[in-house]
């Protein structure tokens, strides 16, 4: 197979050329859709398509400075996307990809920089089109967050990043203050706000669920499963074909929770990581 590597330099671009492709697996490239269509026209990302015979078989993108994004594809999709990046992002600290394409890719990596590799979280792509109500039933109502909340919001946003094991934004106050300027964070509310959730990464026919976290002493409760279930139901309701979320397939009692609510697993990925100087895991 003559698979070649191609740089996309705007988004628009991008999407015309990939689009079709990424789409037949909506779901499975939520995440790609989603940061390539909230990029500037004039951004810094690279976004790259993988080609046989002028057809796109796969997909790669990195918003610097952060992981690259791969969709699924052949294996020598992966190994091009793997050289074509090290050309001028050999700084790379990790992808995001299905695990069989993250395992190629990762292997070309370690050829051409020598960097360790390290298994990170494997995550569950989940999709829902209808709530199931019979398990979201906690007291109390869904609201936006507001400008009263930035103290809250830190704390809970900076708690979340540890439990989930993720980096935190650089700036978690100006994060904190974009957050409420888009009104895409909600919290469930009784007499205090006891979960949070939020919304990004609009696709042409979804959004993705994100931030899902509720603090340990209003665990229980079903705050969380309620609040994510009136949220998803809220934005189905707004013309969305389709609501996404990533899991934590480590972690068992959250899948579940998602699943009751009417969310299927569609796929999974794999986060791979990248450092020099280091032994491989």
């Amino acid at each position: 197979m003559n698979v070649g590597a191609r740089r996309i330099v705007r988004p628009d671009d991008f999407f015309r050329a990939a689009g079709p492709f990424l789409l037949k697996a909506e779901a499975e490239n939520c995440l790609i859709l989603g940061v390539v269509g909230a990029l500037a026209p004039d951004s810094d990302a690279c976004l790259v398509v993988a080609e046989v015979d002028g057809e796109v078989v796969a997909c790669a993108m990195r918003s610097i400075p952060h992981k690259a994004v791969l969709s699924a594809g052949p294996g020598d999709a992966m190994r091009a996307f793997a050289r074509d990046l090290f050309r001028d992002h050999a700084d790379l600290p990790a992808i995001v990809a299905p695990e069989r394409e993250a395992a190629e890719f990762a292997a070309e990596w370690r050829k051409l920089t020598g960097a360790s590799l390290r298994r990170g979280m494997h995550q569950g792509i989940y999709e829902l089109d209808r709530v199931d109500w019979r398990r979201a039933t906690a007291e109390g109502r869904m609201r936006i967050v507001k400008a009263r909340d930035r103290a809250l919001l830190g704390t809970w946003i900076a708690d979340f990043c540890r439990e989930a094991r993720v980096d935190p934004p650089d700036d978690v106050a100006a994060y904190v203050d974009a957050r409420i300027r888009h009104r895409a964070t909600v919290v469930w509310e009784t007499d205090r706000p006891v979960a949070l959730a939020g919304y990004s990464g609009a696709t042409p026919n979804g959004v993705r669920i994100s931030l899902v976290y509720t603090p340990p002493e209003n665990r229980g409760q079903g705050y969380a499963t309620t609040l994510v279930a009136t949220l998803s139901d809220s934005l189905l309701r707004e013309g969305r074909k389709w609501c996404f979320l990533f899991t934590d397939l480590s972690n068992p009692i959250s899948n579940r929770v998602y699943e009751r609510i009417g969310y299927r697993r569609v796929g999974e990925v794999l986060d791979v990581h990248f450092q020099l100087g280091e032994t491989s895991e």
